[in-house]
């Protein structure tokens, strides 16, 4: 199953859950730039992946998902923070597209539970992209 923007923004999420981060704000200067750091550590896989025969299926799912994390002309993230707002009813909430803040809504245990439904590679780099989404805002 390929790693599409949705699938990646559920996962995210849930890893973000396991660093103790409890929302994200898209619009905010602080989580734009832990945003823009997200994109270009998956424009880096894209680039480890590209050469190399064996992982051709893998350069699709991460060229795809960087191209759905690319930012806008106005340095928004618009595809991923829908993404993330589509989780409204299972992962997130966020009644209104006008809040800044994007509240998870799940425990702990559940977001853990969540990612070992995901192949160990996706896994790998849904976590390793939390952590460097989580260690931008330092």
């Amino acid at each position: 199953m390929a790693l599409e923007v949705e699938k990646f923004a559920k996962g995210f999420v849930a890893a973000l859950v396991e660093l103790e981060q409890s929302s994200i704000q898209p619009k905010s200067p602080e989580h734009r730039r832990a945003l823009n750091q997200l994109y270009e550590f998956i424009a880096e896989q894209v680039e480890l992946a590209r050469d190399n025969p064996r992982m051709r299926n893998w350069f699709k799912d991460v060229l795809r998902l960087r191209n759905s994390l690319s930012p806008g002309q106005t340095g928004a993230f618009d595809q991923f923070e829908t993404a993330l707002r589509d989780l409204q009813l299972s992962f997130t909430e966020s009644p209104n597209p006008n809040y800044e803040d994007i509240v998870f809504t799940v425990s702990k245990p559940f977001a853990s539970s969540s990612l070992e439904a995901f192949e160990p590679k996706e896994r790998e780099l849904i976590r390793n992209a939390a952590r460097v989404f989580v260690g931008s805002q330092a």
